[in-house]
Formats: C-alpha cells, structure tokens, sequence
C-alpha cells in the first residue's frame, strides 16, 4: 500500500511539474520572417509591426476582436504593400497602383499606357510626360498645337 501511494505521490507531482513548466502562448514573440509574422513586438500580445514581403500584398496589425486574433498580423486590402488601423487603411499600393477611395477599394490599379502615379498623392494621374492630358475621367493623347 504504502508502495502504490508513492508512485501516486511521484506521478502527481511528475504531472504538476510538466504543467507548470508548460510555456505560456503569446500572440507577439517578434523577430519572425515569414511571411504575416511579427516583426517586432509592441508588448508581449501586441504586434508593432508585420513582416511583409517588398512588391507583394503585405500584413497589418489587427487592432480590433474581429476574427479572434487580436494584436496579430492579418493581410492587407488587396492590392495593398502596407496597411495600418484594424489592417483595413492602406498607406502604401502596389507598384502600379495608385490610392483609391477608402476602405473598400484602397489601391486602383493606373493604365500602365496612359498614367503615372503622383509622387504626392499616390493616385493615379495622367502621364504629362507622354503628352496625355485629363479629358473627363479619361487621359487622352493632347492635340497636337
């Protein structure tokens, strides 16, 4: 009896020590590079900055409950590099695209034949350069003078 009380005794405290040295999960463990990791931790459940690739869709801090994942990366709008606030702003479009109207369509892609996008406002504008001028909605080749 006293034998059998023992092993129960060893493997309580066997099981005990095994939990409590069970590591705790965080959702911010920083330095990560891959692909919608985090880069770098504002605190140890809060992501300050996502790991994104250059030219590609990238990742964004989720600052709401929304999807249950909290102070983690989720993926930018489409058509998006890098994005802030909830992961929904867009502050950098792709190459190619220039900045739209809000949250539902952040990044519009230009017409590579007729527009550039503006180096100050990120949208898209008519390529000058190329003798295209605004015409409506459109970029239309200038008339000749």
């Amino acid at each position: 009896m006293a034998k059998r009380v023992m092993f129960l005794l060893a493997a309580a405290l066997l099981i005990a020590g095994a939990w409590a040295a069970k590591p705790i999960k965080q959702t911010c463990q920083g330095g990560q590079t891959e692909v919608g990791g985090c880069y770098q931790c504002q605190n140890k459940n809060t992501c300050k900055i996502c790991w994104s690739p250059v030219g590609e869709r990238g990742y964004g801090v989720n600052n709401s409950n929304k999807g249950g994942n909290k102070g983690g990366c989720v993926p930018c709008p489409q058509n998006c590099e890098k994005c802030q606030g909830n992961a929904q702003v867009c502050t950098r479009c792709l190459p190619g695209f220039g900045k739209g109207n809000g949250v539902k369509n952040p990044c519009v892609l230009c017409d590579p034949d007729t527009q550039i996008v503006d180096p100050n406002s990120k949208k898209c504008v008519c390529n000058k350069a190329a003798g295209y001028v605004k015409q409506g909605k459109a970029c239309v080749l200038a008339a000749a003078p």
